[in-house]
C-alpha cells in the first residue's frame, strides 16, 4: 500500500541515492523503482552496482559512482574508534599550530603525503 505522502515526498526530493540491492530483480522491486521514477536502463545500472557503489538520480542526470575512500578519505572520515577518538586527542594536544592540524593528524595514521601542506593549502584556497 501506497503512502498518502509517497508523491508529495518523492516530488520535493532533489535526488534519489540507491544503494545495491539483492532482489531487484523481483516484479514488486522493479515496479516500485519504476514508480519512482527509472527506467529500464536505470534499473539495469542500480541493479549491476556493485558493493560501495551507489546510483544517484536528479532533474538533470543519474550516475552510478564509487562510495569508497581511500587512505587519506578514510583518515579524515572514518577513523571512529576507541584507539583513534585516544590519538586524535593526542594529536591535537601535541599540535599547536590549528592550520598544521590535519597534516599532524594524516601523519599519526601512518600517511606520508610528501607535498601535504602544499595540497591541502591548495585545497583550502580553491587552487590545489
Amino acid at each position: 500500500m501506497q503512502s498518502l505522502n509517497y508523491n508529495l515526498l518523492l516530488g520535493h526530493t532533489p535526488g534519489l541515492i540507491l544503494f545495491p540491492m539483492d532482489r531487484i530483480d523481483t516484479p514488486p522491486m522493479r515496479e516500485s523503482l519504476y514508480r519512482m521514477g527509472l527506467n529500464e536502463h536505470e534499473v539495469t545500472r542500480v541493479a549491476s552496482a556493485l558493493p560501495g557503489e551507489f546510483f544517484y538520480k536528479s532533474r538533470i542526470g543519474f550516475r552510478l559512482a564509487s562510495a569508497w575512500l581511500g587512505p587519506v578519505g578514510q583518515a579524515i572520515c572514518a577513523r571512529t574508534g576507541y584507539q583513534d577518538i585516544a590519538l586524535w586527542r593526542e594529536v591535537c594536544q601535541q599540535c599547536t599550530d590549528r592550520a598544521q592540524l590535519l597534516p599532524a593528524w594524516l601523519q599519526a595514521q601512518g600517511i606520508q603525503l610528501p607535498d601535504a601542506a602544499e595540497t591541502l593549502d591548495g585545497l583550502r584556497i580553491g587552487t590545489g
